[in-house]
């Protein structure tokens, strides 16, 4: 059950989220979910919040899509969170990523069927969530000696950043997984 009140999309108007509202419903096709209706109960916070996800999670950028998913769903899988591991799990498989793989996000790395690049990321972001105290120029020579340059990296950095955070949120927020409906398409013209 939901600790915080959720702004309905029938109340967007009167909280001052109509306009994020409508920008989510373009971008996603889709009414903002539960995490989001949470998040605008502060309008002044929930759209520079939208800002940072659309731009981070909402592109390939430098890792692509898919890879950001599997790191946020692994941090979420770490951090026990239902309602980003169910959101993004399902979204990584929307975008490629196997079933096979997206169930296992939690597993040791050594046991996944991914690729060099994968793991390599994937490790990287799991000592980021872990223990980002103990990250040295190391770890990033690592990562550049498999091609990736400071923008991809700091790339990997903001997803596992924002998913921690987000993990938080939605656990105290008592959000629920639920998939938002999509946006009714408009009646056609007579």
């Amino acid at each position: 059950m939901p600790h915080l009140r959720h702004v309905g999309p029938d109340e967007a108007a009167a909280r001052g989220v109509a306009e994020l509202y409508r920008h989510v419903e373009d971008v996603t096709g889709r009414q903002p979910s539960p995490f989001w209706q949470s998040q605008a109960v502060r309008p002044d916070l929930a759209s520079p919040l939208w800002d940072w996800f659309e731009a981070l999670m909402l592109t390939d950028g430098r890792l692509g899509r898919a890879l950001k998913e599997m790191i946020a769903t692994r941090v979420s899988y770490a951090n026990a969170c239902r309602y980003c591991s169910a959101a993004h799990s399902g979204r990584a498989k929307l975008l490629g990523v196997p079933e096979t793989i997206v169930d296992r996000l939690a597993d040791p790395l050594d046991s996944l069927d991914i690729d060099e690049r994968q793991r390599a990321v994937l490790a990287f972001s799991d000592k980021v969530r872990d223990a980002s105290s103990t990250v040295d120029a190391s770890d990033w020579e690592r990562l550049r000696r498999i091609g990736l340059d400071d923008d991809a990296i700091m790339e990997a950095l903001q997803v596992v950043a924002m998913f921690s955070a987000f993990n938080r949120m939605a656990d105290a927020f008592g959000v629920e997984f639920a998939v938002p409906a999509p946006v009714a398409e408009p009646a056609s013209p007579r």
